[in-house]
């Protein structure tokens, strides 16, 4: 699990401070005692607060306090699971300000949690009927045929899907230029970066106002935009000529001369890359000699190149040990997280990313046998 991100962002775009906010929402067919979960709408990783994310209802209520956000959040409140069943609400979004949601049902819409909420609706009204339609129908289809949907039936869902999609991407593209400072916008284009990495997005980023562009989830985005330009599934992995090995000789990765090289950031006090070598060594005594390799570079600072050394003596790495000096390399490529790994074949096309040392294990056994 990744415990490091540049101090720079984080510190920059964080919460705004330790006040808490009360969310309260009041839902017709709630039951003193009732569980239920404020969730995330998108990956952990572009939320710069944490908030409460579970509460017991009273008194017909559910009641969360809730840290400040530089920039309205999405979320989505979902009952417990009974019989393996969980409803879920309409998104919401968190910000600076109480919100008090009152729903009928769990199909009921929002509308009074952030000012912006009106004109972006109204803007994409059309579409917003259309994605209705759409997954209205999908599910029509689910009910009739479970799994084994026709294949003219599942072309013209797809042809479906695209036009909403690339519709909805016209209508952001008009929509940001009126509204450059637009919170849900934002989030609206992280959504389908998660779904769909290999569109170009700078068009609709490089409208938005600087308020959005100093916010910390557009900083997130920009940086997984980078890293899946260069370190993309099937792309070269890039050259690394300003690594050295750890008695300053310059170091140049050689990928060739093995079936698969596992290349993996860390540095020396991070105890969630320490946590990795016990296992990492054990997969190097069982498939070295097979074809697997590992090239770990320590991305460190010059003053405790000394101590990553020892750190590399006590836990005796049996494997190539380069070091990235003042992180050049990482910085340079928006390595941020560590422990980062990238599993490579012999022409340095990258394979996966920060594969689990489970997935790592499984993969080996299965390609070399």
């Amino acid at each position: 699990m990744k415990h490091f991100l540049s101090l720079f962002i984080f510190s920059t775009f964080g919460i705004l401070n330790a006040q808490k906010i009360q969310l309260t929402i009041t839902y017709d067919s709630i039951q003193n005692g009732d569980k239920f979960y404020i969730n995330r709408e998108l990956p952990k990783e572009y939320y710069s607060a944490i908030i409460f994310d579970s509460a017991f209802t009273n008194n017909n209520q559910l009641n969360i306090k809730f840290d400040q956000q530089n920039i309205a959040s999405p979320y989505r409140l979902n009952t417990a699971f009974i019989d393996n069943f969980s409803a879920s609400s309409e998104v919401f979004y968190l910000k600076n300000k109480p919100i008090n949601l009152k729903l009928k049902n769990f199909q009921s819409s929002i509308k009074n949690d952030i000012p912006e909420r009106v004109t972006y609706e109204k803007h994409f009204a059309q579409n917003l009927r259309e994605w209705k339609s759409y997954n209205d129908y999908r599910g029509q289809l689910f009910l009739k045929y479970k799994f084994d949907t026709p294949k003219a039936d599942q072309d013209s869902l797809n042809n479906w899907y695209k036009r909403n999609w690339l519709e909805e991407i016209d209508l952001l593209k008009s929509y940001i230029n009126t509204n450059p400072k637009s919170e849900i916008a934002l989030w609206k284009i992280i959504a389908k970066y998660e779904s769909y990495k290999d569109y170009t997005y700078d068009d609709l980023l490089n409208q938005f106002d600087p308020i959005i562009k100093q916010s910390y989830p557009y900083a997130v985005l920009i940086q997984n935009i980078h890293q899946n330009k260069v370190f993309g599934k099937g792309k070269t992995f890039p050259e690394m000529k300003t690594l050295k090995s750890f008695d300053g000789q310059t170091y140049q990765a050689d990928f060739s001369k093995n079936k698969y090289t596992l290349i993996d950031f860390w540095f020396g006090t991070c105890k969630p890359c320490l946590l990795t070598f016990p296992k990492l060594k054990e997969l190097y005594s069982t498939y070295h000699s097979k074809g697997f390799e590992i090239q770990a570079i320590a991305a460190e600072h010059t003053k405790y190149v000394n101590q990553t050394k020892q750190v590399i003596e006590k836990y005796e790495l049996p494997w190539l040990n380069a070091l990235d000096e003042n992180r050049t390399f990482s910085n340079a490529n928006k390595i941020t997280s560590f422990p980062t790994s990238y599993l490579v074949d012999q022409e340095g096309k990258i394979i996966l990313k920060d594969i689990s040392l489970e997935e790592l294990e499984k993969f080996l056994a299965n390609n070399l046998k």
